[in-house]
């Protein structure tokens, strides 16, 4: 199916990324902000600082990652100043054990004016669950931040994930497929269930497990087609003509103001396979009248001011405009993503120099002139690029007699890469290469977080489309460059 060759959103690494609620966007207030206490005493552990990566689940906040001392005897002292719940993970390096990276990892949930206090042994190069065996928690916050780190014993051991996300990928049918992941889904909301009988956990924290749990399956059951087919050497599985039924069932909560980050990204993953499949089915509509069927209202607009963050969408962003119905949220948008003004069409698109096949140097302000310019982002180490280039060629064929260029430029960070790879693929056309300077004004003039990406500039270097729809889109990319060309 088509959802399989140009939607692959990575999203496996859900698998432990809690899914939090917490307070509402009214609570945001530095000034509410309560104290939360963490401390420890680390064993065997010869570095200055360590990290700590978290989200909080308040509205449309990013992930935060902070680095903290940490004295030669293994004593820590941080001081969180926190208005909602955060889940996240202290990091203290990766280590190799008999040829394998170990990640030193400990993994906290904490509410506004917790305290918890953190002892274990680093010295996982004797023995690999030494983390594990000489984990110990003290201090209010001690119950849950067990259950935390249980559950990470529990469901992912390497083992484990190996099988989850390699082993049934690659041997189980589908159907078969969605009923084990399934029964995995259900194994950890019964563990949930024995586990909370017994111990008193937050019932937000127990709201969270849940939900990523249910989540969790949606998103592998989504993703199996394609790395079904990336674990057998490209054969695609036969899908039963009911495999996309679940799909009905998935709804996104309709309140959206205190899920935070990990569950946008959810969000965002289900709508945009979603929308997919509507294409594949004859769904005719753009991408913002497809997320009116999705959401309503306020969740609607969140939604929307997350997605800008990594999908552009000029259409979204207007609805941030001064007749914004929410303006808490437009307020948000203006201050994170108020510099995507310089993208919106009509904007002039940021000059580099190029770097052709014969090792010239090419202003992309000349070269750019006369003609729409439809610009290829990509890299030799990226699949979705390498699977976008055959449909790039074909449009390019297409016209070839028409007033549009077709332009490719690599982002390897290693120029013999990308030569290398332009003499054994035989790569034709207008092939460049870019310096880490010039990557740097494409990546902060177009807000490329992730390649492959498509561009479409007019005759005069301004911006139609600065984030056009990939080549295989099939019509829709043909639609916007065939309304330009006239």
């Amino acid at each position: 199916m088509v959802i399989t060759k140009r939607l692959v959103i990575s999203f496996i690494c859900l698998s432990f990324i809690f899914l939090n609620v917490n307070c509402r966007s009214t609570r945001n207030s530095t000034d509410n902000k309560k104290k939360t206490i963490l401390t420890g005493a680390i064993k065997n552990y010869d570095e200055s600082r360590f990290a700590i990566t978290y989200d909080a689940y308040d509205l449309l906040k990013s992930t935060t990652k902070k680095n903290f001392d940490i004295d030669s005897n293994g004593n820590f002292h941080v001081d969180l100043a926190i208005n909602s719940p955060i889940t996240g993970v202290l990091n203290f390096g990766r280590v190799m054990i008999k040829g394998s990276g170990n990640n030193r990892e400990i993994f906290v949930y904490l509410e506004p004016g917790d305290s918890l206090h953190i002892e274990a042994d680093m010295d996982v190069v004797t023995d690999g669950d030494m983390i594990k065996k000489t984990l110990a928690l003290s201090g209010p916050a001690k119950a849950n931040n067990e259950f935390m780190n249980r559950v990470d014993q529990v469901f992912n051991s390497y083992p484990q994930k190996r099988q989850n996300n390699s082993e049934f990928i690659k041997i189980l049918q589908p159907n078969e497929y969605k009923k084990t992941v399934d029964s995995i889904k259900d194994e950890k909301l019964r563990y949930l269930a024995a586990y909370s009988d017994s111990v008193n956990i937050s019932p937000k924290l127990k709201e969270i497990f849940a939900l990523e749990s249910k989540d969790l399956a949606v998103v592998r059951k989504f993703n199996y087609p394609s790395t079904h087919k990336s674990f057998n050497n490209g054969i695609e599985a036969v899908l039963p003509s009911d495999y996309y039924e679940f799909v009905d069932k998935v709804k996104i909560l309709p309140d959206l103001d205190d899920k935070g980050l990990p569950y946008l990204r959810y969000t965002h993953f289900v709508i945009n396979n979603k929308y997919e499949l509507a294409k594949e089915k004859g769904y005719a509509e753009n991408y913002l009248t497809f997320i009116n069927t999705e959401l309503k209202g306020r969740a609607k607009y969140i939604y929307m001011a997350y997605s800008l963050g990594s999908d552009f969408n000029a259409d979204i962003f207007y609805q941030f405009g001064k007749n914004s119905p929410y303006k808490d949220i437009a307020k948000i948008v203006k201050d994170k993503y108020g510099y995507l003004e310089n993208i919106l069409p009509g904007k002039p698109s940021p000059d580099i120099s190029l770097i052709n096949t014969k090792q010239e140097n090419i202003a992309s302000a000349d070269f750019y002139k006369g003609k729409l310019v439809y610009i290829d982002i990509w890299a030799t180490w990226c699949k979705p690029c390498i699977k976008e280039y055959p449909d790039f060629v074909k449009l390019e064929e297409e016209y070839h007699d028409k007033n549009i260029r077709f332009v490719s430029v690599s982002f390897d960070a290693e120029k013999k890469d990308w030569d290398d790879y332009v003499n054994t693929h035989k790569l034709e056309g207008n092939q460049f290469w870019v310096d880490l300077k010039n990557k740097k004004i494409y990546d902060d003039g177009f807000n490329i977080t992730m390649i492959p990406r498509f561009i479409l500039l007019d005759g005069e270097g301004k911006i139609i489309n600065a984030n056009a729809p990939r080549p295989s889109t099939g019509m829709e990319i043909r639609k916007l460059i065939n309304e330009n060309l006239k």
